[in-house]
This record gives C-alpha cells, sequence and structure tokens, in this order.
C-alpha cells in the first residue's frame, strides 16, 4: 500500500465515521499501532478497517476497538474479508435477539 492509498483509505474511514481531521489522524495512529503490535499488516487492517468501520455505533464500541478485534483476528491468520464478514454476522445475531 502506497503512502497516498494509506492516506486515502484512512480519509474514507475518517468520513465514514463522520470524524474531523484530528479524530482521523488519531485513528490512523490507533491503527499503526494494532499493525506493529500484532502479526498483521496495515493494509490488512485498513481492508478490514474499510469493511466494518460504519458497524461502531450498532456495536457501541470506537473505532479502535473494532479495529484491534479485527487485529486480534488478522493475527490469528483470518483473512480481512473473512474477519469483516463474521463481526458482520455477529452484529446481526446480536440484533435479532
Amino acid at each position: 500500500m502506497t503512502p497516498e492509498e494509506s492516506g486515502q483509505a484512512i480519509n474514507q474511514i475518517g468520513s465514514a465515521m463522520g470524524a474531523n481531521l484530528k479524530r482521523t489522524l488519531e485513528y490512523g495512529d490507533a491503527l499503526n499501532f494494532v499493525s506493529d503490535n500484532l502479526a498483521t499488516t496495515a493494509p490488512k487492517l485498513t481492508d478490514f478497517s474499510m469493511r466494518t468501520v460504519g458497524l461502531t455505533r450498532q456495536l457501541k464500541l470506537s473505532a479502535e476497538e473494532l479495529t484491534t478485534y479485527g487485529g486480534v483476528m488478522l493475527d490469528a491468520g483470518v483473512a480481512p474479508d473473512v474477519a469483516a464478514t463474521s463481526v458482520l454476522a455477529m452484529t446481526r445475531s446480536l440484533a435479532a435477539g
């Protein structure tokens, strides 16, 4: 992932969160922290985040918490799309009661 692609992805995630620039940069820092401290990469974590950031309100989690959850799944070897799909399925199950 090039710096330009990374910046564009973080900007899209920030927009989806309804975040201002400061909040978006804080999220980018958190994403980097998670990718640096788990056996995953920033591109995989960004992929997961782009797919799930809209679920933060439904799950009552911060974007950082959801990203950390995704990071743990990616660390365990789950692919970003599979991890995102499992979070979506969990959200649907919780909403259904």
